[in-house]
């Protein structure tokens, strides 16, 4: 009788991870996008966009909530570096990149905090019930993420 609703509350919250993690993979992808177009436009220094790179590849890399939280900042700190020199907005536009990358931060926030309320929700029945960790019930690691989100004013990115 305690067992099945923590099964409930664990696939729950897998589904919620399951959601953050195809937002994640489409901000990996617009990132990739954009980093090519810009290395054939050769308009920024290749630091930028090897930090870009850089920081795309280890958020992909990252397998835990807490991994993918620290890798994202990173992630979301390069994007705004890169987009803010000039030229590099007009070719996020035409590749349909600019509305993607500023929509995808907060579409990632609201799509965390709802797999942090279900993960909450799930630790809090396991400390309930400590003997149902003998079941294979972990607590959930916490997805903690303060995205940057760029600002946009006219064509200038800050």
């Amino acid at each position: 009788w305690v067992l099945l609703p923590l099964r409930r509350l664990r696939r729950q919250t897998q589904q919620a991870w399951e959601e953050v993690e195809v937002l994640l993979t489409r901000r990996y992808d617009s990132a990739a996008i954009l980093c090519d177009a810009l290395k054939h436009q050769d308009i920024l220094p290749a630091p930028i966009l090897n930090d870009l790179e850089e920081a795309r590849l280890i958020a992909m890399l990252g397998k835990s909530p807490g991994e993918r939280s620290a890798a994202e900042r990173h992630l979301s700190k390069a994007v705004t570096r890169t987009l803010s020199f000039a030229g590099a907005l007009s070719i996020a536009a035409s590749f349909h990149l600019d509305q993607e990358l500023l929509s995808l931060p907060a579409k990632i926030s609201f799509a965390g905090d709802y797999y942090n309320s279900c993960a909450t929700r799930y630790n809090r029945a396991i400390a309930r019930s400590r003997w149902v960790q003998g079941f294979g019930h972990k607590p959930l690691e916490i997805f903690s993420l303060n995205l940057e989100v760029p600002k946009v004013y006219g064509s200038l990115w800050i």
